[in-house]
């Protein structure tokens, strides 16, 4: 009925919902399931021979997946099995018809895009049992242009004055250097506090990671040339200093053309 407390940073989130258990009298008194990914609180709603319904609120946790972020798709389980009964004693079928989503269920800043049910056979060491056990997936995806806005505006502004200031010639060389200097610093700053700070931490590579480094080869490229015709500025070797600055031109968008569009298939598939 209604999903809340969406933790990106946790993987946590709550979930209200009615659980309904339809099998022979003998196997519903025997029955006695928990939540594999958390905890719930379950009251009877109902029960008769062949049926039993329970209003359940769960606290339940998930491994997010944030290798494409900030276009990734996250995906939201209920998992239960019985407590004692193995899969020879017990086995949970999904019941299709009478399994869903509530169409008024909100998730600021995403939207519901289906939901699955399957079940899997369970085995723990050191337990000769092995349990069935039932999982119900919830698919999310981001919603609105914000996630994407956030991430990658910052960095196009980033670009945007780097490329002004190759149209600065060697006798503003000092501050076409301070400038890609400060750009570069700001890069570094705006990944570590925009971007890895609104994720949790992980030991892998996002998108959105990916095209910082981008953004980084990219201004060191620019810094460089910028370095060199200043070089050749304070040495008077004009001639040099022209040479270089016709050279960005060329460099600076082949770095850009280059590290861009491998920083999005890296993102795509590593």
């Amino acid at each position: 009925m209604s999903l809340g407390k969406f933790d990106l940073a946790t993987g946590s989130f709550t979930a209200d919902m009615y659980m309904t258990f339809e099998g022979a009298k003998e196997d519903l008194d025997r029955l006695d399931f928990e939540f594999m990914n958390g905890r719930g609180g379950r009251e009877l709603i109902r029960k008769s021979d062949t049926k039993v319904e329970y209003r359940i609120l769960a606290d339940l946790y998930e491994q997010f997946d944030f290798h494409r972020y900030p276009f990734d798709v996250q995906h939201l389980s209920i998992q239960i099995e019985d407590k004692k009964l193995g899969v020879h004693d017990l086995q949970f079928v999904p019941n299709p018809k009478d399994t869903g989503i509530d169409s008024k269920i909100v998730l600021t800043g995403w939207a519901v895009h289906g939901q699955a049910a399957t079940t899997v056979e369970q085995k723990y060491p050191g337990d000769d049992e092995t349990f069935h056990r039932y999982v119900m997936t919830v698919q999310l995806k981001r919603t609105g242009l914000s996630s994407v806005l956030k991430v990658f505006v910052p960095l196009a502004c980033f670009l945007i004055i780097m490329t002004i200031t190759l149209l600065l010639r060697p006798g503003s060389a000092e501050g076409r250097l301070t400038t890609n200097a400060l750009l570069l610093v700001g890069a570094v700053s705006y990944h570590v506090m925009g971007v890895m700070g609104s994720l949790p931490p992980m030991g892998y590579i996002t998108l959105a990671d990916w095209a910082c480094i981008a953004t980084y080869l990219t201004l060191s490229v620019s810094l460089l040339q910028a370095v060199r015709m200043f070089r050749f500025t304070v040495n008077e070797q004009k001639d040099a200093a022209m040479g270089v600055y016709r050279q960005s031109f060329v460099l600076v968008p082949l770095a850009l053309a280059i590290s861009y569009p491998l920083a999005v298939f890296a993102g795509f598939n590593l």
